[in-house]
């Protein structure tokens, strides 16, 4: 059954129109509730470009890490080196390999979200919401992953009612 209610002016900023038969519609329609045609679905708002370099940075700072991590795990040299009386050698590799496998799964999903959010797609703001807390343990992220999300989130709210 189809609703001839009229489309508010709250439903405006996020509604879209048919392009065969121009009846309004919820954003995340796929077809035309009137006359069955397929409707372009509505992308995502624009993200500020220096959003975008300060993910695509944290991206390369993720990788750097994870290298280093990695050669520690890897080097029997540096743990030897580095391992006291109340850190044993044992305890200091396993901290180094966790640390690695989480700058790891870093190093895949932000790049891919860096690149999702660029495109304008919606998914791409749910995915960097997970890379932010990921980063949210460490010292710089918790300032960058409050930012992060505001900036992601704060620009996907709808636009305010007509009127």
């Amino acid at each position: 059954m189809i609703s001839d209610s009229p489309v508010t002016g709250a439903d405006l900023g996020r509604s879209v129109q048919c392009p065969a038969c121009g009846t309004m519609l919820p954003p995340q329609a796929r077809y035309c509730a009137r006359c069955g045609r397929p409707v372009t679905p509505v992308r995502a708002a624009p993200v500020p470009r220096w959003l975008l370099a300060l993910l695509w940075s944290g991206s390369v700072l993720a990788a750097l890490l994870t290298l280093l991590y990695g050669y520690i795990y890897a080097s029997p040299d540096f743990i030897a080196a580095h391992a006291t009386s109340s850190v044993s050698a044992s305890n200091l590799r396993a901290v180094a390999a966790a640390i690695a496998i989480g700058g790891g799964v870093v190093c895949i999903l932000q790049p891919l979200a860096t690149w999702a959010l660029g495109r304008g797609w919606a998914w791409g703001r749910i995915l960097i919401s997970l890379v932010s807390i990921l980063w949210l343990p460490t010292l710089i992220g918790i300032p960058v992953s409050i930012l992060v999300l505001a900036v992601v989130w704060g620009a996907a709210r709808p636009a305010p009612p007509i009127g």
